[in-house]
Order: structure tokens, then C-alpha cells, then sequence
């Protein structure tokens, strides 16, 4: 079925009717979750987390992806790195990325690069936060 769902909650309510699940509450068995969870994901009162997201996507045959967006990614580019330019290679390499961390004194690195820890964002650094639809939402 093609969709033109525009939330999380309507497509997630799509991809399990599709899939075969005739009522919410069989669809939560699946799920291992309450029924009440389950209404709240599909009326978007809620936005499920990541594992809870990939679960579904698993149980419905729907991807990750589409049920966050509505659209379906796109194919992969034929030769995405240019043949006549060096890939990032292995850390140490020429041309290879900077490895995470790389630059901050408590890491090894040199340089004045700073990292955030939980203490810096406070009450941030414990709320779950995805791009959804275009915006970020909360998460369960």
C-alpha cells in the first residue's frame, strides 16, 4: 500500500494493518507492550525510541526510515567516492579521517577541542530527543 501518511503514529497504525495485525491489541502482544502505549504511539501522543521504533519496523516489514519520515530512502550512488580521490583510509593513514576524541587533551589528542559531558548540558543530557517529520520529538 502506498502511503501518504504524515505522522509517526498513522503510518506506525499503516504498517500494522498491513502486516496483518487486526487489532491494536494483538499488534502490542507482539510488541510486548501495553495497549495504552501502543494507542498513544499511533494517535501521536508519543513518538516510540529508537528500540522500540526498530522493533516495529521488524515486526511490520517497514523500515526505520519510513516509518520516521514517510519516505522510502534513496538508492545508493554508483561510485560514491570518486575514483580519483583518496579515500579516508585506516586511522594513521594519509587522507585518513580524524579519529573521535582527536584533539582534546583528555584523549591523547593535542589542541583545544572541547567535549561535552552530562555535567555541561545538565537535564539535557538525560532526555531522548529524534528527528521526526522534520522537526525533533521527544521520545519514550
Amino acid at each position: 500500500m502506498q502511503s501518504d501518511q504524515s505522522t509517526v503514529g498513522s503510518r506506525i497504525h499503516e504498517a500494522l494493518r498491513d502486516a496483518g495485525f487486526p487489532t491494536l491489541s494483538s499488534f502490542a502482544r507482539a510488541l510486548d507492550i501495553e495497549v495504552s502505549q501502543l494507542w498513544k504511539y499511533v494517535n501521536d501522543k508519543r513518538v516510540p525510541g529508537p528500540q522500540r521504533l526498530s522493533r516495529i519496523a521488524d515486526l511490520t516489514g517497514r523500515s526505520m526510515y519510513w516509518l520516521t519520515t514517510g519516505r522510502h530512502p534513496s538508492p545508493p550512488l554508483d561510485d560514491a567516492v570518486p575514483p580519483d580521490e583518496p579515500d579516508e583510509g585506516a586511522p594513521g593513514e594519509v587522507g585518513a579521517a580524524p579519529r573521535a576524541g582527536a584533539g582534546h587533551p583528555d584523549v591523547g589528542g593535542v589542541g583545544g577541542v572541547a567535549a561535552s559531558t552530562a555535567e555541561d548540558v545538565g537535564q539535557e543530557a538525560h532526555r531522548q530527543t529524534m528527528p521526526v517529520d522534520g522537526a525533533t520529538r521527544e521520545v519514550a
